[in-house]
């Protein structure tokens, strides 16, 4: 049986048409990972994250690679986010609720404007996409001051989180450059990586920890007790496979041979067979004139042929028959070449590719801009969906978000009535709106 290979994965059966994707060392192993000690420091025992200590960074390389699953990560983080971070309070007025925006406090905006409040949000729901894991590192003020100064965001690549105690709670994370420095997609030594000791919050209102970790996370998918794994995360194998596809096509166009046309020319047809009966000296002019004819011939054949505007014509041959023994004597032969790459089936697997990781990521196609059905959606539509989206999929997102935020207000005790949420943009139809968007408060 034939067999090509493509990548370092991919293989095509050529006899049994069939397109084969094997695991290899370089494929993710995203299994619970094991409790280990940290290289480098026997005392410091973490749980590993993955199989190879690793998966946060697997996770992200895998997803760089393919060719819509980070454009779906950047719709929901966009959405998500919304259009700004608002304060407002709340008051009930017959039985409903209703939510009023507010200057954001003074207090609050110096602390926001400080930390860069968009760039830890986006940080963090980075990471609540990527990873259905949060973590916020806060540290206090100097002295007596008992109030929470800074605010960061620290990517789960880098975070470890310590064994168990007896009661099953986390006492520390460890944060680090690399942990895998020894690793395949590192050489650095292990020196240049030290570990820092980050205690987890304690809720002892009487220790006032000066820096402490706080972890929030979807735990949707909790396999370990200490680092859910995010819903798509399913989709894992369909992201490999599409990943494949490019390279098995780009194999196809750097390796392969595109022959449109096998043409057959008779050894000797451009040589005078007369010539023979003349002197060495005519024989040798008879060969270069035969190479000369054969030159001539091929560059009028691709003058004739090559090009979009020659596409349709025909080329008409003649040949001798030998009337006495029934004999042919054919001249040029043109006889086109069929080439079959997979492409078809191939490009049918990429469709369905798509829509398994558009699926898995709980976005409407609509939303994702992805043609269905062979036409693209309305705006009507892609508004329905917006909406739609915005209404079931970011409120549970939105409040992990804001929980470090919240925690934060009633730490530096701040104004209990004043809450923070997300404003969004509502997308109107023109007559509805002249503008075709106006901003709406959600929580």
């Amino acid at each position: 049986m034939g067999v090509q290979q493509y990548g370092n994965s991919l293989y095509h059966l050529t006899d049994g048409k069939a397109i084969v994707v094997l695991s290899s060392v370089e494929d993710i192993q995203d299994n619970n990972g094991s409790l280990a000690a940290a290289k480098g420091d026997s005392d410091i025992i973490i749980k590993e994250w993955g199989a190879n200590n690793d998966l946060p960074t697997e996770r992200e390389l895998l997803v760089a690679e393919n060719n819509i699953v980070p454009s779906l990560l950047a719709t929901k983080r966009d959405v998500t986010l919304g259009h700004d971070l608002m304060a407002y309070r709340e008051r009930f007025s017959e039985g409903s609720k209703i939510v009023e925006q507010v200057e954001i406090p003074t207090q609050a905006a110096e602390f926001f404007d400080q930390v860069d409040i968009d760039s830890y949000l986006m940080c963090a729901t980075r990471n609540l996409l990527f990873h259905a894991n949060t973590f916020t590192e806060f540290i206090r003020g100097k002295g007596d001051n008992d109030n929470i100064v800074t605010m960061k965001a620290l990517e789960c690549r880098h975070v470890r989180a310590q064994q168990q105690d007896v009661n099953g709670r986390i006492n520390n994370y460890y944060w680090r450059g690399n942990w895998k420095p020894d690793g395949r997609k590192s050489r650095v030594a292990e020196g240049n990586y030290p570990i820092s000791t980050i205690p987890n919050y304690d809720p002892d209102p009487n220790r006032k920890q000066k820096k402490f970790m706080y972890h929030c996370f979807d735990d949707l998918l909790q396999v370990d007790e200490y680092y859910p794994s995010p819903y798509w995360w399913g989709s894992k194998n369909w992201i490999q496979l599409a990943n494949c596809i490019p390279e098995f096509h780009k194999a196809n166009l750097k390796h392969g041979y595109s022959i449109r046309y096998h043409i057959e020319v008779p050894k000797d047809y451009f040589y005078d067979h007369t010539s023979q009966q003349l002197s060495p000296d005519e024989v040798k002019q008879a060969k270069e004139t035969a190479e000369e004819a054969k030159k001539n011939f091929l560059d009028n054949l691709n003058k004739f042929l090559a090009g979009v505007d020659k596409s349709g014509r025909a080329i008409v041959t003649q040949y001798e028959i030998n009337r006495a023994l029934g004999k042919e004597y054919p001249g040029i032969k043109i006889t086109p070449l069929k080439v079959d790459l997979k492409d078809e089936a191939l490009l049918g697997l990429f469709d369905k590719s798509n829509e398994a990781n558009t699926s898995a990521q709980g976005i409407h196609p609509t939303l994702a801009n992805i043609q269905t059905q062979g036409k693209l959606s309305s705006g009507s539509e892609i508004r329905n969906a917006f909406l739609l989206y915005v209404a079931i999929k970011t409120p549970l997102p939105r409040r992990i978000l804001l929980k470090p935020i919240h925690f934060l207000a009633r730490q530096n005790d701040w104004d209990r009535s004043i809450k923070f949420g997300f404003k969004d943009i509502e997308i109107k139809t023109l007559d509805e709106d002249k503008s075709g968007s106006n901003e709406i408060m959600t929580q």
